[in-house]
């Protein structure tokens, strides 16, 4: 049993990376809930779980006791076939006398009434937006379409219990979903009671760096040589991918593969670190350094690769940070422990720029041209959608700041706060776009805003217990791996403030897998070893 707990970690870790990120199917949640349930079992049994450390658990559990009272609180009802008759949809819609009005109200609830069995969260979202372009474009004066959206706004808000969390809809759907999202964030704190040596730490991270390093280099071929086709199935010839525009190697979005590569970074990086302490005079004749440092040039590569400018920013920034940190600070004028290690960093920087530049000039050129782009407008007065996202977002959060609106409730809520500039922005995708949709929100940009609307100050709050473990491992450890560690927790959690990183599993699962080592690395050298700084 204790063999294969020994690499059931890294395992999943691999799995669930090369399996479209996580998103390849169910049986991926099922894969994550399951090993987190198994490690938790090992760990109980072998009692290595101490009192004091057992705060790990009481966000986790606050959320869930969260959940579960929202579930009896549901914002929304699904309408029956009885009240979809009481409606009287095509009775408002022949009635009206305005054609236009006709025309959207036809079209627009149809696309409910598709929606309102298979995903009664989209044909909510549906329906706000829906109002929102039609009270933009029309007078409401008591017309029967006017009415009509009057009237299904009425059957399908319920009344809710003020004091209590909410939840979009009663459904079995959400308990699923949130299971799996309190496995993703159980699952680090499962490997910190699990493992009980620095080594096996060690040996999950070199796993997980070097097959980062592999998938990136799959990656960059993969992107040297794509061509778009309609035929085409982008990821590993098996899997479709929403945007061709923004996928990279088994990832759907780019920022996502950008912020896992750099947590991936920072692991290798913390090895290299590791190996240079322990024997500095024999450091480039080791194998596990070389394909270490090749690890650190593919996964830096990859990120400028994939069209990520917010990646790039964040990998180059903390790097040159880094290397100012421990150069300064840490080791105080004493550049000879950190000389080897910081220009091997600033070569994998330099190498990076030159191999992008040159094998792939159209990448960089467009993230400048956006860039430009962006800045002029802007400057004119027209920010970017990020912000006005947040903006909305803001507005949404100040109704219901203690409580939230409920688990995974924003693409259903968000449509109800949406600005119109948001909405005329949105609308222009459509002119580029591949196919006719329906200019929805799917996600805020921004995952700690998000997460405030939907569990709000309360279920937020118990958080802050991991922020400062971060913090202070990161400020007052002990170990210096678990610090090169934690850096790439904080850069995720900085990457959060921009994107949404913690729907894709992949990204989740390593920053809490990452977490969990970081943590407990510093635990073991903190009780264990405390005469060293490994």
């Amino acid at each position: 049993m204790q063999k294969i707990s020994k690499y059931i970690i890294p395992t999943l870790l691999i799995v669930v990376t090369w399996a479209k990120a996580g998103l390849a199917g169910d049986w991926i949640f099922y894969t994550i809930s399951t090993v987190t349930i198994y490690i938790l079992f090992l760990s109980h049994n072998s009692q290595t779980i101490k009192k004091s450390t057992l705060i790990l658990y009481i966000p986790i559990i606050i959320i869930c006791i969260l959940f579960s009272a929202s579930y009896f609180n549901p914002s929304f009802k699904k309408l029956t076939n009885k009240e979809w008759v009481e409606l009287g949809v095509q009775e408002s819609i022949s009635n009206e006398i305005n054609i236009a009005k006709a025309q959207m109200a036809l079209k627009g609830f149809d696309k409910i009434y598709k929606y309102s069995e298979s995903n009664p969260k989209l044909s909510i979202a549906l329906f706000y937006h829906l109002k929102n372009e039609y009270y933009d474009k029309f007078n409401v004066n008591n017309s029967p379409v006017d009415n009509l959206i009057i009237k299904y706004q009425k059957f399908i808000e319920l009344k809710i219990i003020d004091f209590l969390p909410t939840l979009p809809f009663k459904s079995k759907k959400f308990i699923t979903e949130f299971v799996h999202f309190a496995f993703q964030i159980l699952f680090g704190v499962a490997v910190f009671y699990h493992i009980k040596t620095l080594k096996h730490i060690r040996n999950i991270i070199l796993i997980i760096s070097y097959n980062g390093g592999l998938i990136a280099l799959l990656g960059i071929f993969q992107k040297l040589n794509y061509t778009p086709g309609e035929n085409l199935k982008e990821i590993w010839g098996i899997w479709d991918t929403p945007e061709p525009r923004y996928f990279f190697a088994s990832f759907t979005y780019k920022n996502h593969w950008a912020c896992y590569a750099i947590i991936t970074i920072y692991m290798a990086i913390a090895l290299l670190f590791h190996e240079y302490r322990k024997d500095s005079y024999s450091y480039f004749r080791k194998p596990k350094v070389i394909f270490l440092f090749l690890t650190v040039i593919n996964l830096l590569i990859s990120i400028p690769l994939s069209g990520s400018r917010s990646g790039t920013l964040i990998i180059f920034s903390s790097l040159i940070l880094f290397v100012l940190y421990f150069s300064i600070k840490k080791y105080r004028g004493n550049y000879k422990k950190i000389t080897i290690p910081a220009l091997s960093i600033i070569f994998s920087l330099i190498c990076t720029i030159w191999v992008v530049s040159k094998f792939h000039k159209k990448t960089t050129d467009e993230m400048l041209n956006n860039t430009k782009i962006q800045i002029d407008s802007t400057l004119l007065g027209n920010y970017p959608l990020r912000l006005m996202l947040w903006h909305d977002i803001l507005d949404q959060i100040l109704e219901k700041p203690i409580l939230g609106y409920g688990f995974n409730s924003y693409q259903a809520i968000n449509p109800k706060y949406q600005s119109k500039e948001v909405r005329d922005q949105r609308n222009i995708v459509l002119n580029n776009a591949h196919h006719e949709f329906t200019p929805l929100i799917g996600y805020a940009h921004n995952d700690w805003l998000e997460k405030i609307s939907e569990f709000g100050l309360i279920g937020i709050g118990p958080f802050i217990i991991y922020l400062y473990m971060i913090i202070s491992v990161f400020t007052k450890g002990k170990s210096e791996t678990s610090r090169i560690l934690i850096i790439g927790s904080i850069c995720y959690l900085v990457y959060s403030f921009i994107d949404f990183p913690s729907r894709t599993p992949c990204s989740l699962l390593t920053f809490s897998l990452n977490v969990g080592l970081a943590l407990k690395y510093n635990y073991l050298v903190l009780n264990n070893y405390s005469s060293l700084k490994l």
